[in-house]
């Protein structure tokens, strides 16, 4: 399966202080430097069940990022003109089939951009559920529950992945033992 093109999707260029700048498309954020000239918005999205473990799927090997690589459960670009709270309830519906609302997610963290890293503004969120969804074979090849925890540790012993995903999933577990009745 080729990874489908994106030519029509155009995006926000945003600021150090997230305030939209420009445009740009798609296909031109895969050639986009944090070089302090802008950045764009991302949503990404964790399934957490009962046992603490997150839903982690693992990418097609023809996509440009991270190809067979971990994921997050949802990973979007935010449209131009669309909320990160738009943006994560489409990635739901797109990436893995499932309907939600803002409502049922919660947000755990902002990332800002920071040197070494993509050049996004992240809005990272959870959605509590046992439920395996019934994901985009266009996205992912398969999927498997992993503690927090078990991702890292696979992460740094070698297992490809997005380049964000140990700093977010640092941010979650910080988020999770602060909130602990959440």
């Amino acid at each position: 399966m080729a990874e489908l093109p994106y030519d029509d999707e155009i995006l926000d260029l945003v600021d150090i202080n997230d305030n939209v700048i420009g445009q740009l498309t798609h296909e031109e954020v895969f050639n986009f430097a944090n070089d302090g000239h802008g950045y764009v918005r991302g949503v990404n999205a964790f399934i957490i069940n009962s046992d603490g473990k997150l839903w982690v799927p693992r990418r097609r090997p023809e996509k440009r990022i991270a190809p067979n690589g971990l994921d997050y459960s949802v990973g979007e670009h935010v449209m131009s003109g669309e909320s990160y709270d738009d943006a994560v309830v489409r990635g739901f519906e797109e990436e893995l089939n499932m309907v939600v609302t803002i409502d049922q997610l919660q947000q755990f963290s902002i990332t800002k951009p920071r040197p070494g890293m993509p050049a996004y503004f992240t809005g990272n969120y959870i959605l509590r559920s046992n439920v395996d969804p019934s994901y985009n074979l266009n996205d992912f090849t398969g999927a498997e529950w992993l503690t927090p925890t078990e991702l890292i540790d696979r992460l740094k012993s070698g297992d490809s992945g997005k380049q964000s995903l140990i700093d977010t999933t640092e941010s979650l577990l910080d988020y999770l033992s602060q909130n602990s009745s959440n």
